[in-house]
């Protein structure tokens, strides 16, 4: 075993130091130019692949789904509760002769995003 005297583990613990520090300064500069070269690209994106928020829906609609046909309008409502229930909480604030407006458009159309639509207007 090399034994060191004082002075020349001085020597070795701050060349140690001074290499960690280097080290961590380079990763640190490294890692802010990255992030920066990130946010130019980001920057610089098409921007033609922006698509609007009032598209989003219609192109990428979640739902395309329509509601069973065919039923009485106690069974359109049950339908409502039990698989559209934020839906039906929005139809079910509605006055009578609204509910009756929107049973009668399920009987014509019964596309959910269609009735969501109606029930919406219905409620301004």
């Amino acid at each position: 075993m090399v034994s060191l005297k004082p002075a020349e583990y001085l020597g070795y613990r701050t060349v140690l130091l001074a290499c960690c520090g280097l080290w961590a300064l380079s990763t640190a500069t490294v890692s802010a130019s990255y992030l920066d070269e990130i946010e130019q690209e980001a920057l610089r994106g098409d921007a033609s692949q922006n698509i609007p928020l009032s598209q989003t829906r219609a192109t990428y609609s979640p739902s395309s789904e329509t509601v069973q046909a065919g039923l009485d309008q106690g069974g359109f409502e049950r339908v409502l509760q039990n698989n559209y229930y934020g839906s039906f909480l929005f139809y079910s604030r509605l006055s009578d002769p609204d509910k009756n407006a929107v049973y009668d458009e399920y009987k014509k159309n019964n596309d959910i995003d269609h009735l969501r639509d109606l029930i919406r207007a219905k409620m301004k």
